[in-house]
Parts: structure tokens; sequence; C-alpha cells
């Protein structure tokens, strides 16, 4: 890979499936994040189903309560088959030194089948550490989309506590 720019890579966390990555700068830990997050494998995507899943449910829920019906949405018979219906865009890896944070984060921009509008972002902390999932809102952590501390922990926030979910 060059120093900077765009690249095309495997990602086994999606079964090999070639993405466009942003290059980073040569910066050390930009380039150790994205090679943790490119050692990731479709185990470590099963154990993020909860995440993902839970952002299904929360979405056929609004749905619901906003009276459209949900019944043309996904149906996944069990929550790991939640991935047959991600589709993942692009990569980005993002350095938070310009926010007193020593971490890289690598981003990804996914389509899903159940919310065509926003879509779905997935954030690693140092590449190997889920830290967000949700809506494509530009942000990497819940704490900064919300403006709350308190929710560093949570990957995936919902209003609905049943539906919220936490880093491991």
């Amino acid at each position: 890979m060059s120093d900077s720019g765009n690249a095309v890579v495997g990602v086994g966390y999606f079964d090999g499936q070639p993405m466009e990555v942003e290059l980073p700068p040569s910066d050390d830990a930009c380039r150790a994040a994205l090679a943790a997050f490119l050692a990731l494998t479709p185990q470590d995507r099963l154990k993020d189903t909860p995440h993902v899943y839970a952002y299904y449910r929360e979405t056929c829920e609004e749905m619901a309560r906003d009276g459209d019906d949900p019944l043309d949405m996904v149906r996944p018979a069990f929550p790991a088959q939640i991935w047959d219906h991600v589709r993942p865009v692009y990569i980005t890896v993002d350095d938070r030194r310009h926010m007193d944070e020593d971490a890289a984060y690598i981003s990804i921009e996914c389509r899903c089948a159940w919310e065509g509008e926003h879509g779905l972002m997935m954030v690693w902390r140092h590449g190997r550490d889920l830290v967000k999932v949700g809506p494509y809102d530009g942000h990497l952590l819940n704490s900064d989309a919300y403006g709350d501390d308190r929710l560093l922990n949570v990957v995936f926030h919902s209003l609905d506590p049943r539906l919220s979910t936490h880093r491991r």
C-alpha cells in the first residue's frame, strides 16, 4: 500500500470482500489500526451481531410506532442472519489526536436493507475494539454524537434501554 490516497483491500471481517479504503498518511497509529482491522475475521463479525441486530430491531419498532407497516422489511430468521442485509461500502481511518485522544479509528460505511436513508456505520477503536454501531452520522463515538460522556461504553445507543448495547 502507498503512503496515502485510496486503495482496494480484502476485508476478512466481511469474508474477504474487497473495499475501498482511504489510506492514512504515514502515521504509525493509523497504519496499525488499519492492519488490526484487516486481521479481523468473520468470527469477529458474528460476535458483533447483537449490536447490529439491536439497530435493526429499533428501526422496526420505530416504524411500527409511526404507523408504518414493518412487514415489508427484512425478516432475519435468527440474529446472525442480519449480516445478509449489510453491504459494506467504504473504510475510513481517522486519527483522534486532534481531540486530545491518542487513538486511531476505523469507520465503515455500509448500506443496510432496513435503513435506506441513513445506512449503517460501524467504528473500531485501534481497529480491533467495536465502539459504535448505528445510522451513519459521522461521529466516531456515541458520546460525541450525543455530547454525553456516560455513553463512552455504549456501542449502539437507543432511547429504549432494552435495545442499547455496550462494549464487552
